[in-house]
Order: structure tokens, then C-alpha cells, then sequence
């Protein structure tokens, strides 16, 4: 619980990318637009993981909406041989909720030249909206 009154504190002050796919905006957090859904889910055109990069090696990640109602928080934290993941959200299709393929990519970006990056999965509670993802 220290560690994330102590991310949150951080990150009121710091700058960050806010980034969708390919698409990435610089931001400052207290004007992030997360995603909410929207109207009509069918149409939606917003991500299904939006993720904001916090520095090189801390990211915050949100399942859309219109996946599922909860829109649970992930957080990533990325050393230089282990990372951990805060939460897998509620969704347990790759296809729909591509965390698997997010987080893998965001560990291939952030890659020491040492090796590769082992990946700890943890849980701040055994909810379905936050091991949803672990399959």
C-alpha cells in the first residue's frame, strides 16, 4: 500500500505519456483523459489497454470500458532484471484484452542489455477484475 500512496504522490507532479497503440501524447496527470467507455461500445474506436508511461520503467495501464465495467488499473514497474505487474484486470481473452501482448512489448521496449526481463505477477486482491488476466 506504501508503494502505490507513494506512486500516486508522484505522479500528481510528474509529466508522462499518455499512449493508445501507436498514438502517444505528452500529458501532465492531472489533465490525463482516461478512457471511460463510451456511449455506444460497439463503435468505440478507444483502446481496449490505455497505457501512460510514467518514466522509462513505470507505467500505468487501463482496461477499457466497454470491456468490462470494472475498468480495472494495472501497474507495471520494470528493473533492470525483474518486473513486476500490480493486477492482470478482468478479462481473461487475449484476443479482447491483449495484456499479454501489451506488457510483453513494454518489457521488450525497456529491455536491459543484460537479458531478458523475468516478469513477477502479483495481486492486491483475488477479485476477478484484478486475476482476470493471469490465463
Amino acid at each position: 500500500m506504501k508503494m502505490i500512496l507513494w506512486l500516486a504522490g508522484t505522479l500528481v507532479i510528474a509529466g508522462f505519456l499518455s499512449c493508445c497503440g501507436a498514438r502517444c501524447t505528452k500529458r501532465i496527470l492531472v489533465k490525463i483523459k482516461w478512457i471511460h467507455g463510451s456511449a455506444g461500445c460497439a463503435t468505440s474506436t478507444d483502446c481496449a489497454i490505455q497505457v501512460i508511461k510514467i518514466n522509462k520503467s513505470t507505467f500505468i495501464l487501463r482496461q477499457n470500458k466497454c470491456i468490462n465495467y470494472e475498468a480495472p488499473f494495472m501497474f507495471l514497474l520494470i528493473g533492470n532484471k525483474k518486473a513486476i505487474i500490480m493486477d492482470t484486470g478482468a478479462t481473461e481473452d487475449e484476443q479482447t484484452f491483449s495484456l499479454f501482448t501489451t506488457v510483453n512489448s513494454l518489457l521488450q521496449h525497456c529491455k536491459a542489455s543484460s537479458g531478458p526481463i523475468e516478469l513477477i505477477v502479483a495481486h492486491t486482491r483475488a477479485h476477478s477484475d484484478h486475476v482476470g488476466g493471469d490465463n
